[in-house]
């Protein structure tokens, strides 16, 4: 996917993925289409952080919510700050599951959740806020959720910090 010059693939998801591979969380691309529907859905939360937008519930940082069509609205440079803020979110995400010495995640939606959380909180953690993901990340279950339960569990971990 191609967007004013900018190839989202090649600048963007491509690195993603690379930070999910070193840091030793692989698997999650099967079928292998996924290594860019899973990134370009991390891109809703910074999308709403670099426009300003209102948070709409399709917007959590699950495939079926992907933007392609807002995302290639924007001008470059504010496609690259969504690049940016997401894959900065994307190491505090893999961060605090290792800090947390939390189980390695099954599924990808743990990962885009949590960055998706990082992203419209980055400031630091209270203890009791850090509690409260940890107990979201080991009781939660996205195992035959359908699109607007999934969003709900979206919207619950956005409400940990509240």
């Amino acid at each position: 996917m191609k967007i004013r010059d900018i190839d989202i693939y090649n600048d963007y998801a491509r690195t993603y993925v690379e930070k999910l591979d070193v840091s030793g969380y692989t698997g999650f691309f099967k079928p292998h289409a996924t290594n860019l529907s899973y990134p370009v859905a991390a891109l809703n939360p910074a999308y709403i952080v670099v426009t300003g937008g209102a948070r709409k519930s399709n917007f959590a940082p699950m495939a079926p919510d992907t933007k392609q069509g807002q995302l290639s609205r924007l001008e470059p440079d504010k496609l690259k700050d969504c690049f940016r803020i997401t894959l900065a979110a994307l190491d505090r995400a893999i961060t605090f599951i290792d800090d947390n010495n939390l189980e390695k995640p099954k599924k990808i939606d743990y990962i885009n959740y949590l960055l998706g959380f990082f992203v419209v909180n980055n400031g630091d953690l209270s203890k009791d806020i850090n509690t409260a993901i940890v107990k979201w990340y080991n009781e939660t279950t996205f195992t035959n959720k359908t699109n607007p339960e999934r969003r709900k569990i979206y919207d619950n971990l956005l409400g940990v910090a509240s």
